[in-house]
């Protein structure tokens, strides 16, 4: 495997403007979590009540947000349950007993048509957050 030469990349991909808060986490200790929350009320906090309820009805699209919030509560409960560890180690095993020359082949067209096959029955991003956590387990084998 490659080593990266850090110096070299940070000359080359440089980060400008960036949000002084999120950047500060080795003195306060904060997820970046925490500072986005504080950042949202304080704007809340300094904006007419009106304007912030005619926001929250009107312009947020409340179906969207909770579609999300249940498909990774679901991905989530999934690899709790293991059936993620369950389909990548699967998917792994299927893989190793291939020969060693043939196995990245193999890799590549098992999950091209794993996708395929699915993403028939399920829409992509679903798919897309069930097999993060599948194709980082096959990466670790």
């Amino acid at each position: 495997m490659k080593t990266l030469d850090l110096i070299r990349l940070k000359k080359t991909y440089q980060v400008y403007d960036e949000p002084r808060m999120f950047f500060l986490h080795p003195l306060h200790h904060k997820d970046t979590a925490w500072i986005a929350l504080l950042g949202a009320f304080i704007t809340i906090a300094f904006t007419n009540p009106h304007d912030v309820q005619d926001a929250l009805r009107n312009h947020v699209e409340w179906d969207t947000l909770l579609f999300f919030a249940g498909l990774f509560v679901l991905v989530e409960v999934c690899a709790a349950m293991g059936l993620l560890t369950a389909i990548g180690g699967a998917l792994a095993y299927v893989i190793k007993s291939q020969p060693e020359e043939n196995q990245m082949a193999i890799a590549i067209t098992l999950i091209l048509w794993v996708s395929a096959i699915t993403s028939a029955f399920l829409d992509n991003i679903p798919y897309t957050a069930t097999m993060i956590p599948i194709i980082t387990i096959l990466a670790d084998e």
